[in-house]
């Protein structure tokens, strides 16, 4: 990862140790989905920064990317705290998923570092959109990446 990367990635495994340690994650309703973001974070610059990834899929990988870090998103942890990832992550899967479908979904799940297998968790945020986002929300930002 480029050093702008690596500093996000840094600081948001420090967020969601905080927020563990605090039992913030615990009470939280989606606490065992924001522990992902580090993991969906990570997955998506490293499938980005593939070569073999780079020549089919680098577009949607970087919007994925920036969308994670933008301030500017629907869901801005500055303003919602831990709720806030909850878009970065299902933006996250829904990317992956995509980009597996136009590549071998072996490649793409060797950079997963989790232990909850890729596809199965991708497959669970996607189904649970409607309880997590909402299914207006979930439009909004669909129609913006």
């Amino acid at each position: 990862m480029n050093n702008e990367r690596t500093a996000y990635y840094n600081s948001l495994v420090n967020e969601i140790e905080d927020w563990e340690r605090q039992g913030k994650l615990a009470k939280h309703k989606w606490g065992d989905k924001v522990k992902l973001a580090p993991a969906f974070f990570r997955l998506l610059c490293e499938l980005e920064e593939d070569p073999v990834m780079a020549d089919t899929s680098a577009e949607i990988l970087r919007g994925g990317i920036k969308y994670f870090i933008s301030d500017v998103d629907f869901l801005p942890e500055s303003l919602v705290g831990i709720s806030g990832y909850l878009d970065d992550i299902i933006v996250a899967a829904f990317v992956v998923n995509e980009v597996a479908r136009e590549a071998d979904p072996e490649y793409v799940r060797m950079y997963w570092d989790e232990k909850a297998d890729l596809f199965m968790t991708i497959n669970e945020l996607l189904t649970e959109i409607d309880a997590i986002l909402g299914t207006s929300l979930w439009n909004k930002i669909r129609s913006s990446l």
